[in-house]
């Protein structure tokens, strides 16, 4: 018996014309996610761009980065050889994201028919671009192009369709997977779970000899994607701890720390001193600006992991019984997972398949409901529930009730054929208006609001498209093309970018947009001091060809400088100094190189101990001190030749300051000036010796005579 025969569909041979309705709906939000498109750019997709495409040099390019496989950066590495500089990955993502858009469009059309699909991918569009085009980014792109390619392959085994149509869907599997391999799990669960039922509902219709022969011939097309994604996984990892070795073991670890909560130092003050960590390191740790092998190895995150795993039991309670824990667990991932905009949206579709369906169906949607709501508990009881491993639940759980709703049976229901055609255009209208405006409990924001915000976001593409035209100028929390430009032409120095706490990345990233990347070589004088990719290999080559071994050591080489936001600068900054005074040198000190395009603070760390010795002169410099007009929380102390030396020139300039207890430190003097811009955290009110040391044109070190500074603001 051929129990598949009953599941064909009569429908599934359409004509071009049935599919054109889908293909404009899919083109139109094509251009809303491209015009809605957030004008920033996250800090892995930067990385990943810039690994592969030679950002970092022509000969210095890596296909094995974390998060897409070498398949992904071997099409972003040949699409570079154009010459054409555009972010390709965002390219390549936008593509997906509507190629999967049609895929499911299209499927829709042989399962419900043209009107429907067409339905159907407006609903679709306006769900999903929220998710997958506003907040680009190849996490939930991921989960998009893998969760349409288990809807459309199951939509093909449950028709027993031609193999060429299974082997278009396997081959979208993997190309999501591609892009990230753990966005698998969403969808294996929640498919895996309707293809069960499916199973034994068309099983139980075989003759008991057959029913092995079919159960294989339905899971095969499963189990053969399942394992080319799982080949090229381990593949990849094994290529990348060969050119990187023991990086996964350390990024596991790191990964473990790094991206969840952990105690503050006065939480767990005898904890971080047993493991020898400061309240210094820890601010450094909770920074990210923090891969300072010496200090943070991977026997100390290893410990730091046991920390956090101590404090997170303390927390819970010694006298609570496992039952309530899971419990108050349980109800806190309930609460959570009904109070999300896309909740609502699941949950009308739920009450369709509800109310307009058989048992089976309701069955079927019940399960993936409790599947997913599985996967938000236990992500949220981790502490890894963020917007880029929450989103792909609701992908997946939607795509699978859609299937659910789409089924055959549904369409047949005598329910909906003993109601007119205006009834059902009305039916229609308010489940929209429900869907576009309504909200469950506790929500945040309805779906209208997402839609209403990023018209009004200013920072979107089509914003920064009209803002090109008029010339109207948009700062940014991620880049500073004209700050970037500036930095990679320099030639003379290295600059490594601080992290920024509003994104949680380095600043500034080097890129014309969200579309244009810069210059191939434009990244070979850039580095990090935190995060998985100072480990790679790209950045090591670069700390490799400036002879730098340990970046945090290297900091107040001459030719090093930092780069951070102006906003953020003495934050991020004091941290740093904070922890290389105690774990290097007590006399590092850092102060103002220049502003760039006035969004870009480059400051120059110093140590008194590595200036040259200088020989003594009986040059009288005169020192004055003032708050910076800039930079309030800075003191500019302004030094001056007498004018009988008006004519000497000079290459660079320190200011070397002993306060009234005798402690003698150093600071840079500006780029082309002898004006230095020091933090008011470093120096105080009160009474310095001052003098100045510079190098000639000539190349001889030369120190001015004393003088007195008074400092007060």
């Amino acid at each position: 018996m051929e129990p598949n025969n009953r599941m064909k569909q009569s429908n599934t041979n359409k004509s071009l014309y049935d599919y054109i309705p889908v293909v404009v709906v899919c083109l139109v939000f094509l251009i809303v996610g491209i015009l809605f498109v957030q004008n920033e750019i996250f800090q892995d997709d930067w990385y990943i761009e810039a690994s592969a495409d030679g950002f970092f040099g022509n000969s210095n390019r890596s296909l094995f980065v974390v998060g897409p496989n070498y398949l992904i950066t071997g099409l972003i590495w040949v699409l570079s050889l154009t010459g054409i500089r555009l972010f390709w990955l965002h390219i390549l993502l936008v593509l997906f994201n509507f190629l999967s858009h049609l895929l499911i469009s299209c499927v829709m059309v042989r399962r419900v028919g043209s009107r429907g699909a067409t339905l159907s991918s407006v609903c679709i569009g306006l769900l999903f671009a929220p998710i997958v085009s506003f907040e680009l980014q190849f996490t939930t792109t991921a989960a998009y192009v893998i969760t349409s390619g288990c809807f459309a392959l199951l939509d093909a085994v449950e028709r027993d369709a031609h193999l060429k149509w299974k082997l278009l869907a396997i081959a979208w599997i993997v190309i999501g997977s591609s892009l990230r391999f753990d966005c698998l799990v969403y969808s294996v669960l929640l498919f895996g779970l309707l293809w069960l039922l499916n199973s034994i509902d068309v099983i139980r219709h075989c003759d008991v000899g057959d029913r092995i022969i079919f159960t294989l011939r339905r899971l095969a097309p499963f189990a053969a994607t399942l394992f080319v994604c799982v080949c090229l996984e381990l593949s990849h990892n094994a290529l990348l701890n060969w050119q990187n070795p023991g990086f996964s073991s350390w990024n596991a670890v790191r990964a473990s720390v790094d991206d969840y909560a952990l105690p503050s130092y006065d939480e767990a003050a005898q904890e971080y001193e047993q493991i020898g960590l400061s309240k210094v390191d820890v601010n450094l740790l909770k920074s990210w600006n923090n891969i300072d092998e010496i200090t943070f190895s991977e026997e100390t995150y290893n410990k730091l992991k046991d920390i956090k795993l101590h404090w997170k039991g303390q927390g819970e309670g010694k006298d609570v019984s496992l039952l309530t824990v899971v419990s108050f667990s349980l109800f806190s991932s309930a609460k959570s997972f009904i109070g999300t905009t896309w909740f609502w949206e699941a949950a009308l579709f739920l009450i369709l398949i509800v109310f307009l369906s058989d048992r089976k169906a309701i069955l079927s949607a019940g399960l993936v409901f409790l599947g997913s709501f599985a996967l938000y508990a236990y992500l949220l009881a981790i502490g890894r529930l963020i917007w880029r491993t929450e989103w792909p639940i609701w992908i997946a759980l939607i795509f699978a009730l859609l299937f659910v709703f789409s089924n055959n049976r549904v369409r047949s229901i005598r329910l909906l054929d003993s109601v007119s055609k205006t009834q059902r255009t009305l039916l229609v209208v308010a489940l929209f208006c429900l869907a576009f405006f309504g909200r469950s409990y506790n929500a945040d924001s309805a779906l209208f609001t997402r839609y209403k915000d990023r018209i009004n976001n200013p920072n979107t593409y089509g914003r920064y498209i009209i803002s090109l035209v008029t010339g109207k100028t948009i700062n940014y929390v991620t880049y500073s093309s004209s700050a970037a430009v500036d930095l990679s032409e320099d030639d003379n120095h290295f600059y490594f970018s601080l992290w920024s706490n509003d994104w949680l990345q380095q600043y500034p990233l080097y890129a014309v947009d969200t579309f244009r990347f810069f210059p191939i070589g434009s990244g070979k004088n850039w580095g990090t001091l935190g995060q998985y990719q100072i480990r790679l290999k790209p950045i090591r080559s670069n700390f490799s060809n400036w002879k730098i071994d340990n970046p945090f050591e290297a900091l107040t080489n001459e030719k090093v400088r930092v780069a951070a936001r102006p906003s953020e600068a003495l934050a991020r900054n004091d941290e740093l100094l904070a922890y290389l005074n105690e774990r290097y040198s007590a006399t590092t000190t850092y102060s103002v190189d220049r502003m760039v395009a006035n969004d870009t603070l480059i400051t120059r760390y110093c140590d008194v101990k590595k200036i040259p010795e200088a020989d003594n002169t009986d040059i009288a410099v005169s020192f004055t001190s003032m708050v910076s007009d800039e930079l309030s929380d800075f003191l500019e102390i302004d030094a001056r030749f007498p004018d009988s030396q008006s004519g000497l020139h000079y290459r660079q300039a320190f200011l070397v300051l002993t306060n009234e207890s005798g402690v003698t430190k150093a600071f840079s003097c500006e780029r082309s000036s002898i004006r230095t811009t020091i933090p008011k955290t470093q120096i105080g009110n009160g009474n310095y010796i001052a003098s100045l040391v510079f190098e000639t044109d000539e190349g001889n070190w030369l120190s001015s005579a004393s003088a007195e500074l008074r400092v007060s603001e």
